[in-house]
């Protein structure tokens, strides 16, 4: 699936090393992943993580994608455009009471031809499982939050692959946390040399569990967790994220979103600028997309 139509993926995606005062002095490489840039709507982990299970609704024959998110997910977004250039019906259950039309992201939706439906909090933990694809009805395919499906990582294993051609033993590869899905990956196909530091955003402290859970009993143990801005919470913001992002925008051109990778390469940043790696370290960051978000989070 190397095209939805007319439209073109750019895989592989560019590795592109980021050059600040910080980083010189603290004698290490700072390289970003741009999945930002795999397609103007499909981008980043999302695409790696959905790619396998279209090809698996399509081999099933299936005329219907259903997924479940937040009002401004990315998931939704991207199911929404791959299904209306794949000529497949999408539905998008919504957590919360209402849909709002005024959010760009589900006004997108809309306009892709989506079915928008609300989840109440209760029925919306009940339905991210994906043991629960079993109730949807025949020809209906179930992707469950955030595209995390355990047996379907391949997208993301062919991410591992990219970051091995174009840069010879990084030491770490980091990604931000949402469901686990592109960090579970990541550590299964990560040489035993590299780390993978994983950035939480949540103030709850399941992310461990929940990685483990994913990966099973096997699975390789060079990799960390770190909790960045719990006190904000999920989707929140302040004035130094805010401050950040739009610096680090003018310093290297590249667009960081709120909930995720802004947050991350401001405590990667910091941790540089702290001696926390030691010099000679080779740091890869994987932008996993989710700048249309912004037309939204920007306002929290």
């Amino acid at each position: 699936m190397r095209d939805l139509g007319s439209d073109k993926l750019c895989i592989p995606s560019p590795l592109e090393q980021i050059q600040h005062y910080i980083i010189s002095k603290a004698g290490v490489e700072l390289w970003i992943k741009r999945d930002d840039l795999i397609h103007p709507i499909l981008s980043g982990n999302k695409w790696r993580k959905i790619k396998p299970l279209l090809e698996k609704a399509k081999n099933l024959n299936a005329h219907t994608i259903m997924g479940i998110g937040g009002a401004y997910s990315n998931l939704l977004h991207a199911l929404a455009y791959a299904g209306y250039r794949m000529n497949l019906k999408t539905i998008g259950c919504i957590r919360g009471h209402y849909i709002d039309l005024d959010n760009p992201t589900l006004k997108d939706c809309k306009n892709w031809k989506m079915q928008l439906r609300t989840l109440d909090k209760k029925s919306f933990q009940h339905w991210q499982s994906i043991k629960h694809a079993t109730f949807i009805q025949p020809g209906v395919f179930f992707i469950p939050l955030g595209g995390t499906d355990p047996n379907h990582l391949s997208g993301v294993e062919e991410m591992m692959h990219e970051i091995y051609r174009q840069i010879s033993s990084p030491d770490y590869v980091c990604v931000p946390i949402g469901s686990g899905g592109t960090m579970a990956g990541m550590i299964r196909w990560a040489n035993p040399s590299t780390k993978i530091l994983g950035f939480s955003t949540f103030k709850q402290n399941f992310e461990t569990e929940m990685i483990q859970n994913i990966l099973g009993k096997d699975a390789n143990t060079n990799w960390e967790i770190i909790k960045q801005y719990p006190k904000l919470g999920f989707g929140k913001v302040d004035a130094p994220l805010l401050e950040f992002i739009r610096q680090f925008h003018t310093d290297t051109g590249i667009q960081l979103d709120t909930v995720y990778n802004g947050k991350m390469m401001h405590v990667i940043m910091a941790l540089i600028a702290s001696g926390a790696f030691k010099k000679g370290s080779k740091i890869v960051a994987i932008h996993s997309g989710g700048t249309q978000g912004l037309r939204s989070s920007i306002k929290n």
